[in-house]
């Protein structure tokens, strides 16, 4: 009566025809190198090309899934980093500005501010003094802009730039001929009354 085998000869004759190695299957199932090769040749073991091909593509695509899957994990790490860093620079800017605004509302509060005394010699000292006109548009100018930083209103920005350009238009009356003021008017696309 036969012994029975100690190594499972037809789970390791699958694993050859569908291509893996006699190394490998060695290493995996632990069998002596000649008593594989000695069957192999004598059993006439085949590998399956279409098995074999099916399972390296296999192998293949969950690489390349497996890779994906890095790729979309350091683009969110990355798009993360990113996210966390505008946010911080964003906290950053909005302490500072609350904090200007708090340093602002004390000085407000207290109608005084520091101002710098020349004292002689090229010395200078500081001294509080009392806020004038100037100091209190300044300080409504720092809030308006405060204001747009913080998200408050939209006001500032878009009151600013139709200021600025009515400013400028009318700081414009630049002396024209009449030719030249035509020329000016069909340039600008208006009527020659609205450049006089």
């Amino acid at each position: 009566m036969a012994r029975p085998s100690k190594y499972n000869w037809e789970d390791i004759k699958k694993h050859y025809e569908i291509g893996m190695s006699q190394k490998d299957i060695i290493l995996e199932f632990g069998c002596p190198k000649s008593s594989l090769s000695e069957r192999v040749k004598k059993e006439n073991w085949v590998v399956n090309e279409l098995a074999n091909s099916y399972i390296k593509g296999s192998i293949e695509v969950n690489e390349q899934k497996a890779n994906l899957v890095e790729q979309d994990v350091r683009i969110a790490e990355l798009a993360d980093k990113a996210i966390t860093e505008e946010t911080r620079r964003r906290g950053l800017i909005f302490n500072m500005t609350e904090l200007n605004l708090s340093k602002l509302n004390d000085h407000l509060r207290e109608n005084k501010k520091l101002e710098k005394i020349n004292t002689g010699d090229g010395m200078q000292r500081f001294e509080e003094v009392g806020l004038g006109t100037s100091d209190y548009k300044n300080a409504q100018e720092t809030i308006d802009k405060a204001s747009v930083t913080l998200g408050v209103n939209e006001r500032f920005s878009n009151s600013q730039i139709n200021v600025n350009t009515q400013t400028n238009i009318q700081q414009s009356n630049i002396e024209l001929t009449a030719d030249e003021a035509k020329l000016k008017a069909i340039e600008l696309g208006v009527p020659l009354s609205a450049l006089t």
